[in-house]
């Protein structure tokens, strides 16, 4: 499972084996609120069905991370909240494909904005600065999403599989301050499965879109491989430069970033062998071919010098740095 070439095999068995873990966790919690009738048999039933299956909605380990939080806080209104919102979540008809959405209830379940917002957006000495996209930004970018899906189904089908069993739901936002050049472009969390959140400014066409499904699917391979856990020793407050990102990150953070690299070179690899790529996009492809060669090989000497690696995060990062050791250039 842990070789670096993706493929829908890959995709759906590590998304099987996360909310198998995800639902054996949450049928304990919930066994103990139904000796409490907190929720009732139903419910119960309908939750535990519903984690199992691959449509699961992201918003259902939202919901657990949510309670599991409460239950430690001792917060019981909340507990109450977050078990409401599993049980809508879990009754709301499964979506056939990828789900558009933004950072409103409406569309995510009730208390699900700011849950989300919450796990997404942790860093307090780095804030998203982030707010809901608009109606028709939604729209502009899932038409996007979909032809920059259409056009990996196309030339990297191996890519797109994984990509569509992994991720159930595309969060759109927007910027509202800071630097352009540190602007927020997407992230992914362990504790909002099947979901990734995007900053529609930064995605102007479907070259971009591609590269970005891949690169933050790619941060969710290595979330599920280790089940949230981190990939290295490190202490998380010691710093060190990011071949993605203006500012210092902890160890675990430039070994992600270093990876996604990686699989962003692939995705940008495998579009350029085929013929779907038009005149512009394939000199926009080449020269970013370039440009996240050079970043790897910055995080690399960085991974190289400081990282201490858990075994299942040696054994996850070794299979991009050979796929990148073979690269032509």
């Amino acid at each position: 499972m842990l070789e670096f070439r993706p493929g829908a095999d890959r995709g759906r068995l590590l998304d099987q084996v996360v909310r198998a873990d995800f639902a054996a966790s949450l049928g304990g919690l919930l066994e103990a609120f139904a000796r409490q009738d907190a929720i009732g048999p139903a419910e119960t039933a309908d939750v535990m069905a519903a984690i199992a299956r691959p449509s699961a909605p992201p918003g259902m380990v939202a919901a657990y991370a949510g309670l599991v939080e409460a239950i430690y806080g001792d917060q019981h209104d909340r507990v109450m909240a977050c078990l409401e919102a599993l049980v809508d979540a879990a009754r709301r008809p499964p979506e056939p494909e990828i789900q558009f959405a933004t950072l409103e209830d409406a569309k995510l379940g009730p208390g699900q904005a700011a849950r989300y917002r919450a796990l997404f957006d942790d860093d307090p000495a780095a804030p998203l600065g982030i707010v809901p996209a608009e109606p028709t930004g939604v729209d502009a970018g899932s038409a996007l999403a979909r032809s920059a899906l259409a056009l990996l189904d196309r030339a990297a089908p191996e890519l797109s599989g994984e990509i569509r069993a992994l991720l159930r739901q595309i969060v759109f936002v927007r910027s509202v301050d800071g630097d352009p050049a540190d602007r927020f472009q997407g992230a992914s969390v362990f504790l909002v499965w099947g979901a990734v959140l995007l900053n529609l400014e930064e995605q102007p066409d479907r070259l971009t879109m591609a590269e970005s499904l891949a690169h933050e699917t790619g941060h969710s391979l290595l979330s599920g491989f280790t089940r949230g856990r981190p990939l290295v020793e490190n202490d998380p407050a010691d710093r060190y430069r990011s071949p993605l990102r203006s500012d210092p990150r902890p160890m675990d953070g430039i070994v992600h970033a270093t990876y996604v690299t990686a699989r962003m070179h692939y995705c940008l690899e495998r579009l350029l062998a085929s013929d779907a790529l038009d005149a512009v996009e394939r000199s926009q492809a080449t020269t970013r071919l370039a440009t996240h060669r050079q970043a790897f090989g910055q995080g690399l000497a960085v991974v190289d010098a400081h990282a201490r690696f858990t075994p299942v995060g040696q054994a996850a990062f070794a299979p991009a740095r050979d796929y990148m050791a073979g690269r032509p250039g």
